[in-house]
């Protein structure tokens, strides 16, 4: 649950967002070893709260947005596997162009830092941070689209590419290809299991 209050300046807007939330990642406590000499690991949800500012400010074909977060009591890990709260800071910033319509390109970096990090917190570094770049443009009178997305994240180095393509045959039927390539380079990433699940799909869609 939480609010939001937004001010719209022309084109640009401002909102600040308050709320408390439950985690979508579980977090694992251990618990002991049962007479099996096994592991016993409690499964909990937490809840931590955020607060915000958005905006967005249009200048021209430039759009700027940005994002300032805080997360409060935020659930890790520690060697033991105990949990462990700290204060997560957030931050992203985006620069989209778009040229009068024939296609847009947005680049955007992002950071989450724990703040008060201890070696003691395991499998997440201080900062995790990204770049994420799109272009997206339509063809033959707007019946073909193609869309394209690279995103690069540190510490644990990881590529992803991903490129969409939409052609509506006519009013009934729509083509869709979707290609995906994971290129994660550090065995510590999160992604690190799904290295080698390059995928392709395609899916016709009939409207009746």
């Amino acid at each position: 649950y939480g609010l939001r209050w937004k001010k719209t300046f022309g084109k640009s807007d401002l909102s600040f967002m308050m709320a408390s939330l439950i985690d979508n990642d579980y977090a694992y406590r251990l618990d002991g070893v049962n007479g099996d000499g096994k592991y016993i690991f409690t499964r909990t949800l937490k809840r931590y709260r955020m607060i915000g500012l958005t905006f967005n400010y249009v200048k021209g074909n430039f759009l700027f947005k940005g994002e300032l977060g805080k997360k409060s009591k935020k659930a890790f890990n520690d060697s033991a596997y105990q949990l462990i709260e700290k204060d997560v800071a957030d931050v992203a910033f985006a620069l989209e162009y778009s040229a009068g319509g024939s296609y847009t390109a947005t680049l955007e970096a992002t950071n989450s830092r724990i703040i008060d990090w201890t070696e003691e917190i395991q499998g997440v570094p201080q900062d995790s941070s990204s770049l994420v770049f799109s272009w997206s443009k339509s063809f033959l009178n707007e019946d073909l689209s193609v869309n394209w997305m690279s995103s690069y994240s540190m510490p644990y180095i990881s590529w992803f590419h991903n490129l969409g393509v939409t052609y509506d045959w006519d009013d009934n039927i729509s083509l869709f290809l979707d290609i995906y390539y994971p290129d994660i380079k550090d065995d510590r990433n999160g992604y690190w299991v799904y290295r080698d699940q390059k995928q392709v799909a395609f899916k016709a869609e009939y409207l009746f």
